[in-house]
C-alpha cells in the first residue's frame, strides 16, 4: 500500500506532526503505519550534513558555489555535478537536497549572491533545471529556493518587498517558472520576507495562485527554516510543511478542532508530504562513493568555470620554467565556499600554492592576514616579488563578508589587499591577480596594476588545482561572467535603494537589473555580463534565420558558424540575445534567450543552432495579466558577451492577439489619431473640421484629451451634445 492511501488511518495528532519537521534536518514519520522519517540537508554546493553529535558537518565533496559554477554556462557539467551530489546523498542517507537557489542578484552586496546562479532569469532557470533533473533522476529530491524576493540578507526576517508586477513576473518569478516547467522539483522552499505586505510563507497569491494554479507545481511547499510566522494562516494559504520550528503543534491542532481550518485542507497538505516521503523511499539506493572520482569532477567544474578577465601582453599562460612569487593567504588557505548553508566540509581540498609549486619554482609570502595593512608582511612580499617572472597575488573576500545572514558592506576589497598590490606593482609589473569572491567586487583600481586577472570565485575543493592548470596552460580558460562587474558601487542599479529604509524594500529599478540596466542606460561596466577571455580566439560568421517573418506559434531557428582562429583548442560560449525594436510597454535593451558552449580545435568550424519559441519574444503584459508577444520587429543578436555582439538579424513576429490596451477618455486626440485602431474615425472627424496634419490647429487638437474634446469643439460652434457624440464615436461607444 502507498503511504498516501493511509491518510484515513492517521490520527489528527499524526497529521499535524507530518506538517512540521521533527528536528532541524528530518521530517516526522508515523512508525505504527510504517511511514519513515526522511532527512533533508543543505545543498547549494554540496551535501552539508550535520554530524550526529552536532559538532560540525560530515565531509563531502565541495563543489563550486552556484555563482561560479554558472560561469561554465554548461548544463551537462551541471548535470554531472548534480549526479555526484545525489550519489553522496544516498551514501549519507539524505533524501532531500536543499537547493538550488535562484534568487535575483539585485545588488552585488547581497550576502548570498554566491549561492545563486546569475543575474539573468533565463540562465538561472535553465541551469537550475539541469541541476534538479540530474539529482532527481537519481532518486533524491531537491528544494528550489527561495520563493520569492529573498534578494538580501539585511532584515530578511522582517522586510517587506514592494515589487511591480512586471518585475515580479519577468525577473523574480521567471527562473522558478522555467525550472518548475522543465524539471518538476519535488519541493519548493518559501522565503523569509514579506511580498507586498504578506509573508511569503503565508501568501496565497504566491503559493496558490502563482505556484499551484499558474505554474502547475504539485510537490511540497516547505518553509525556509523558521520562516513560518502564523502557523494556521500558512497552511490556509498554501504551505504544506513547516521547518525550523517545533513548538506549533497545539496551535494547528486546536485550529482544526475549532473549525478554523478544515480537515480537507489538512489532508491535502498531508497528501503532499506523504507523496514526498514515498518518492524518497522509492528512490533509495545503496551506493559506494569513489571520492577520488568525485574530486576530479570538482576540479573539472572549477576549471570550466573560472573566468579570465585580463591577459595583457599575453602574460598567460605562464611557463613551467618561470620562477614565480605567490602572495596572499588564500593561496595556502583557499576561500572555497561561502558561509551558512553553503559551508561544506570538503572531503579533499586542493591548495593553490602546492599545485603551482608542482608546475614551476615558486616562493610564498603571506602579504596580509587581516583587514589592516601590516608593514612587515608587505615588506616580505615585496622582497620575494623582486626579479620574479610573475607575481601571482591571491585576493578576495572572506566568509565573514560573504555568508548567509548578512550583506556585504562594500564592493571594494580590504585596504590591506589594495595596498599590498600597489606595493608589489612598484617592484614588479608582472602582476597576476586571482580573485576569490562569491560575487562581483570592484577591480577598477587594481586592474590598472595587473597584467593578468582571473575571477576564481568560490571554486570548491578542486579550485586549487584548477587555477594552477589555467595559470600554466594545462587547461584553457572558458568561463564567462554571469553577473556584471561594475566600475563602482555607485554605478549599480539598486545602489540608491539597497538594502531599503527600515523594513521597506522597494524595487525602484524595476526591470533594469544587471546587464539590462547597464546596456539600456549605456553605462560601461568594468566587465560585462557574459565576458570572459581564452588563450585562443573565435570568429562568428554566417548568421541565418529560418524565416524573416513568423507567427507567435512558430519556432524560429537561428544558425551561426563559429571558427577557432587561434593556435590552441578551446571552448567558446555563444550567447543569443533578443531586442524588441518597438513595444507598447517599456522593455530593456536586450535579453538573453539562448546560449551554447562548444569545443573547437584550431581552425575548426562549428555551426551552432538556436531555436526560439514564443517565450523568447514575449513579455508580461499588465493589461492582459499574462505573457504575450507584441506584433513587431525584433533583432536577433549573437555574440561573445552582452556587449560584444558580433552578428545581428531582424525578424518580424506576428502575434495572435493585439496586446495593446484600449485607449481611454484620458488619452489625447493625438494618441487616438496615431493608433491604427482609432485612426480612421479620428481622422474623419478632424477632416470634417478641416483640422489636417499641416494645419496650425492640429497640434493643439492633438494635445486635447478625449474627455475635453467637446469643449474644444465649441471653438467650431459645435454643440456639446454633438461633441460628446463625436467623443463616443472615437472611443467606439457609439
Amino acid at each position: 500500500m502507498r503511504f498516501v492511501d493511509k491518510i484515513d488511518e492517521l490520527t489528527l495528532d499524526e497529521k499535524v506532526l507530518l506538517l512540521q519537521a521533527k528536528n532541524n534536518w528530518s521530517l516526522n514519520g508515523v512508525e505504527r503505519l510504517g511511514i519513515p522519517s526522511i532527512v533533508l540537508t543543505d545543498g547549494p554546493s554540496g551535501v552539508r550534513l550535520t554530524a550526529e553529535d552536532e559538532r560540525g558537518t560530515i565531509p563531502a565533496t565541495a563543489g563550486p558555489t552556484e555563482a561560479i559554477l554558472s560561469s561554465s554556462w554548461d548544463t551537462e557539467l551541471v548535470r554531472k555535478i548534480g549526479k555526484m551530489y545525489a550519489e553522496e546523498c544516498h551514501y549519507l542517507n539524505v533524501g532531500i537536497l536543499l537547493g538550488p537557489g535562484i534568487n535575483v542578484k539585485r545588488s552585488p552586496l547581497a550576502g548570498r549572491n554566491f549561492e545563486y546562479y546569475s543575474e539573468d532569469p533565463f540562465l538561472s532557470g535553465t541551469l537550475a533545471s539541469a541541476m534538479i533533473q540530474s539529482v532527481q533522476e537519481e532518486g533524491i529530491g531537491t528544494s528550489l529556493k527561495h520563493f520569492v524576493a529573498n534578494d538580501q540578507e539585511t532584515r530578511r526576517f522582517t522586510s517587506n518587498a514592494t515589487v511591480d508586477e512586471r518585475t515580479l513576473r519577468e525577473l523574480l518569478l521567471k527562473p522558478f517558472e522555467i525550472a518548475i516547467r522543465e524539471a518538476k522539483p519535488w519541493t519548493i522552499m518559501g522565503a523569509y520576507p514579506k511580498l507586498r505586505g504578506k509573508h511569503c510563507c503565508e501568501n496565497a497569491y504566491l503559493l496558490k495562485t502563482i505556484l499551484r494554479d499558474q505554474f502547475g507545481f504539485d510537490g511540497v511547499i516547505l518553509s525556509d527554516w523558521a520562516a513560518t510566522r502564523h502557523k494556521v494562516a500558512s497552511h490556509q494559504n498554501g504551505l504544506d510543511l513547516e521547518t525550523g520550528s517545533f513548538d506549533s503543534f497545539d496551535e494547528l491542532k486546536t485550529a482544526v478542532e475549532n473549525g478554523e481550518i478544515s480537515m480537507d485542507v489538512i489532508d491535502e497538505h498531508v497528501r503532499h508530504v506523504l507523496e514526498l516521503i514515498q518518492k524518497v523511499v522509492d528512490g533509495k539506493k545503496e551506493v559506494e562513493i569513489d571520492w577520488d572520482a568525485h574530486h576530479k569532477i570538482a576540479q573539472e567544474a572549477a576549471r570550466e568555470s573560472i573566468v579570465l578577465l585580463k591577459n595583457e601582453d599575453d602574460i598567460l599562460p605562464l611557463r613551467t620554467t618561470d620562477h614565480v612569487a605567490v602572495i596572499g593567504k588564500f593561496a595556502r588557505s583557499p576561500h572555497f565556499s561561502g558561509g551558512g548553508s553553503s559551508a561544506i566540509n570538503p572531503k579533499n581540498l586542493d591548495v593553490p600554492f602546492a599545485w603551482i609549486q608542482s608546475y614551476a619554482k615558486a616562493d610564498f609570502a603571506l602579504g596580509y592576514d587581516s583587514e589592516e595593512e601590516k608593514e612587515e608582511l608587505v615588506k616580505e612580499a615585496c622582497e620575494i616579488a623582486k626579479n620574479k617572472d610573475a607575481v601571482i597575488v591571491f585576493i578576495g573576500t572572506t566568509e565573514i563578508t560573504e555568508s548567509e545572514g548578512s550583506d556585504r558592506t562594500r564592493l571594494k576589497l580590504s585596504e590591506s589587499q589594495i595596498k599590498l598590490v600597489e606595493k608589489l606593482y612598484s617592484v614588479n609589473q608582472n602582476v597576476i591577480l586571482i580573485n576569490q569572491s562569491g560575487s562581483a567586487v570592484e577591480l577598477s583600481h587594481l586592474e590598472t596594476m595587473a597584467k593578468g586577472i582571473f575571477h576564481m570565485g568560490l571554486a570548491g575543493e578542486g579550485g586549487g588545482r584548477a587555477i594552477a592548470d589555467l595559470l600554466f596552460g594545462k587547461a584553457i580558460p572558458s568561463g564567462k561572467l554571469t553577473e556584471t562587474f561594475p566600475v563602482c558601487i555607485e554605478n549599480t542599479p539598486a545602489y540608491p535603494f539597497f538594502p531599503g529604509v527600515g523594513n521597506e524594500i522597494v524595487y525602484q529599478e524595476e526591470l533594469l537589473q544587471g546587464y539590462r540596466y547597464y546596456d539600456t542606460k549605456r553605462i560601461a561596466p568594468q566587465y560585462e555580463f557574459g565576458f570572459g577571455l581564452s588563450y585562443t580566439q573565435f570568429s562568428y560568421s554566417n548568421l541565418r534565420v529560418s524565416a524573416e517573418k513568423i507567427t507567435d506559434d512558430q519556432t524560429l531557428s537561428v544558425s551561426v558558424d563559429i571558427t577557432n582562429i587561434g593556435t590552441v583548442a578551446g571552448k567558446e560560449i555563444i550567447q543569443l540575445y533578443v531586442k524588441d525594436l518597438e513595444s507598447f510597454y517599456y522593455r530593456p535593451e536586450k535579453e538573453l534567450k539562448g546560449y551554447q558552449k562548444v569545443m573547437l580545435a584550431p581552425g575548426e568550424i562549428r555551426t551552432v543552432v538556436f531555436r526560439l519559441d514564443q517565450e523568447a519574444f514575449a513579455y508580461y503584459l499588465p493589461n492582459l495579466d499574462q505573457f504575450a508577444v507584441e506584433t513587431g520587429e525584433f533583432e536577433i543578436l549573437v555574440g561573445a558577451s552582452s556587449r560584444d555582439i558580433r552578428l545581428s538579424q531582424k525578424v518580424f513576429v506576428k502575434s495572435s492577439i493585439d496586446v495593446r490596451p484600449l485607449l481611454e477618455e484620458s488619452n489625447t486626440i493625438g494618441e487616438f489619431y496615431n493608433d491604427d485602431r482609432y485612426h480612421d474615425i479620428t481622422k474623419g472627424i478632424l477632416d470634417q473640421l478641416t483640422i489636417v496634419e499641416n494645419s496650425e490647429l492640429f497640434p493643439i487638437a492633438a494635445g486635447i484629451t478625449l474627455s475635453d474634446f467637446h469643449r474644444f469643439l465649441r471653438y467650431f460652434q459645435v454643440p456639446d451634445e454633438q461633441g460628446i457624440a463625436m467623443e463616443k464615436m472615437i472611443l467606439g461607444l457609439a
